[in-house]
């Protein structure tokens, strides 16, 4: 098993599913899925993040969105401008901030 690494800015990915609504009169919906890069918090942030509203989460952890194309289906840049445009998206704002807090209880479950 190797050993354990002390990173001073690390960093990690999670894939995001993100709600989409369907031009359906039925009502239904898709998916469809972006990669977030998230920063790792010390257990102190974290309980700071715990007590802070959604927005200011995501701009303490969300370091940028992957996986993002245009209308056209040309992909977006892993940049400052795709991360704004997919937060100003409120159903990718939403599933943004869930998948920060369930990325933390999903890595104390495989651990």
């Amino acid at each position: 098993m190797p050993a354990y690494v002390i990173k001073k800015n690390p960093i990690y990915t999670h894939p995001v599913d993100v709600p989409v609504h369907s031009e359906a009169t039925d009502g239904t919906g898709t998916t469809q899925r972006l990669v977030a890069t998230f920063r790792y918090k010390s257990r102190n942030e974290v309980e700071q993040l715990e007590k802070s509203k959604p927005l200011d989460v995501l701009d303490a952890v969300l370091v940028s969105v992957a996986g993002v194309v245009d209308e056209n289906g040309a992909e977006l840049p892993a940049n400052d401008e795709t991360k704004a445009a997919v937060l100003q998206d409120p159903l990718a704002f939403l599933a943004l901030v869930r998948a920060f807090w369930q990325s933390l209880a999903e890595v104390a479950v495989k651990n």
